[in-house]
């Protein structure tokens, strides 16, 4: 039985954010066939050391949730610190024939690529997203900004492989000098098999994520307002927290027909809120992937998409893009059936758990070969 160590300092369901859930996912698909480790941070409600769904979780340093990201909304370079600092202690006596290491927020990295090399340990980065050196400083300002994009740039260098979430960060990588052959793209984000009971459809758009400036919930809601001025029986729901939750709120609170909702409990809880809405509204402008708008595909609730969206090909092929401007329109078509959401389910079949089982197995053979 292999020996696998998932290496990230958030993991679900303490963290819920999209890739948290896929690690998730993988993590327990794995542990089917293999012996599955998890090295995170220790947030509220989690033992230091425990098993879960087949998973043996180890928890190196105690750290809460809400200090994750910092006031401005950048995630915490101090439990960042903290996870690299207690990482060392806490696998050095383990002996790992694969370690899978998210890549963000990128510290713990020097030592994860040290203990690969002395253990004769294969090393695949989780790779959601690639910044450039303007995205860095738009995110930290100009000189932190800068000192990160150099970290970042030299920090992903020296794995043995490269797991992009899509076509767009597998361009990415190899745009900062990951050979291709290293560069695997890999989106397993739907169990296939899940079956969410059909419901009556509402009339509400809904958004679920982590609340923050990049997914644009300001030109959301006012789209969503914009449509119901059309046709007053459109509502929206915004399923999720962050850093802009405040704002959001506040943006919310001139509209009685927007509602705001916590996180969701359960993945069954949230796929039941999107099978019973009329429309999955994404209008982010930073994308790696979008977990779930491909969720909504999956419920066949229409992800709807601007059409200046980041989103890769392989997402947009399953989404209703149109321009800024009409997308309020969009709407109301989607509401009065004038548009007609049909999808070919075999373009689900990328986004299938299962295929993570099968990519390991074939880099794991390579390596011994």
């Amino acid at each position: 039985m292999t020996k696998i160590a998932f290496v990230s300092d958030v993991a679900y369901p303490w963290v819920k954010g999209g890739m948290e859930s896929i690690q998730y996912l993988e993590m327990k698909n794995l542990s089917e066939k293999n012996d599955v480790y998890c090295f995170c941070l220790q947030f509220e409600k989690m033992k230091k050391e425990f098993d879960k769904e087949g998973i043996h979780y180890i928890t190196v340093a105690k750290a809460s949730v809400k200090d994750l990201y910092t006031s401005k909304g950048s995630r915490s370079i101090k439990l960042a610190m903290k996870f690299a600092r207690a990482l060392p202690r806490a696998i050095k006596d383990y002996n790992f024939d694969f370690i899978y290491a998210n890549t963000f927020p990128y510290l713990h990295l020097k030592y994860v690529k040290s203990y690969c090399r002395s253990h004769n340990c294969i090393l695949a980065l989780d790779v959601a997203e690639v910044w450039d050196l303007k995205r860095w400083k738009g995110y930290l300002g100009t000189l932190k900004g800068t000192a990160a994009y150099r970290y970042a740039k030299n920090a992903i260098h020296g794995a043995d492989y490269y797991v992009a979430n899509s076509s767009v960060t597998a361009s990415q990588l190899n745009s900062v000098g990951i050979k291709p052959n290293k560069i695997k793209i890999l989106s397993p984000v739907l169990d296939l098999k899940i079956r969410v009971k059909k419901s009556k459809r509402d009339t509400s758009v809904v958004y679920s994520g982590r609340l923050i400036k990049e997914k644009r919930l300001d030109l959301w809601i006012d789209a969503v307002a914009k449509a119901h001025s059309l046709n007053p029986n459109i509502k929206g729901i915004i399923i999720g927290s962050g850093p802009e939750e405040t704002h959001i709120r506040d943006l919310a609170s001139s509209y009685d027909f927007i509602k705001m909702r916590k996180p969701y409990a359960t993945k069954l809880w949230l796929y039941n809120e999107l099978r019973r809405s009329m429309c999955f509204l994404n209008m982010s402008e930073r994308e790696g992937l979008s977990i779930t708008t491909i969720e909504s595909a999956f419920l066949e609730t229409p992800p709807l998409l601007p059409d200046y969206t980041p989103i890769p090909d392989e997402v947009k092929e399953i989404s209703i893009v149109k321009s800024l401007n009409s997308i309020p329109e969009a709407i109301v078509d989607i509401a009065s059936g004038k548009i007609n959401y049909k999808l070919d389910k075999d373009k689900l079949k990328k986004f299938d758990i299962t295929t993570i089982n099968p990519l390991f197995e074939r880099l794991i053979r390579k390596r011994k070969a």
